[in-house]
């Protein structure tokens, strides 16, 4: 972002805009899908990350499985959740 304030104009007063340079003040990487499974452990249900974000949102909670207390919290900060079943194995396709 510094390179961008002194090579474009269009970085003006601390207040960026969109220029032909490419740069974009919006961009996010992150991907904000987080890609869960649910499982029965133990005959409690469980919230199993599948993508690396999950998996993040999970390391960040301290937990293996998310909860859904984390789950809620997620969908607040903007995250969508995408339930995933896991694959059939291939005799039983």
């Amino acid at each position: 972002m510094d390179k961008h304030k002194t090579t474009c104009s269009f970085y003006q007063d601390g207040i960026a805009a969109h220029c032909d340079c490419g740069w974009n003040p919006d961009f996010r990487p992150l991907n904000p899908t987080l890609r869960v499974r649910l499982a029965d452990q133990y005959g409690r249900p469980a919230i199993h990350p599948v993508n690396q974000q999950a998996k993040w949102l999970a390391e960040i909670a301290g937990t293996k499985t998310l909860t859904p207390h984390a789950v809620k919290l997620a969908r607040q900060m903007g995250f969508t959740v995408e339930y995933v079943q896991p694959a059939l194995p291939e005799d039983l396709a």
